[in-house]
């Protein structure tokens, strides 16, 4: 998923979180933006050797006009989405406080060896996973 509405990512995450039947994120391709977080929220987490990873504050688009005070509405409120991100990040890896700090205001994409270091991933598919079931 190259990601989309982060309102709507956090909705699946704790959908997958609350389910009873085990859920499998399996990332073939790409895990950026809010398809990351849904990613993040599997029980077990899976990705192709050649996947990438992005994770990021997310973006937001407004429409239309708006005065200040809604425009600093939205912006306090995007503040707490933003903590609600954080704290999915930070529960579902093994990246520290100090290591999000430093790259929460960047893009910072990954691939799959460092998915694994971060324990964003579990594991990687290769043909011999095969072999296991």
């Amino acid at each position: 998923s190259p990601g989309g509405c982060v309102e709507s990512a956090l909705t699946i995450c704790d959908a997958l979180k609350m389910s009873a039947t085990p859920v499998w994120t399996i990332n073939q391709g790409k895990a950026h933006s809010g398809g990351a977080l849904v990613f993040l929220c599997g029980h077990e987490r899976y990705t192709y050797e050649s996947a990438t990873f992005l994770l990021h504050e997310g973006a937001t688009r407004l429409g239309g006009y708006m005065d200040k005070s809604k425009f600093m509405d939205y912006a306090k409120f995007y503040d707490s989405l933003v903590l609600v991100m954080k704290d999915k990040i930070l529960a579902n890896t093994n990246i520290t406080e100090e290591e999000y700090e430093l790259h929460k205001k960047d893009d910072w994409w990954f691939d799959a060896k460092e998915a694994i270091k971060l324990k964003v991933a579990d594991l990687i598919v290769t043909p011999d996973i095969y072999k296991l079931f």
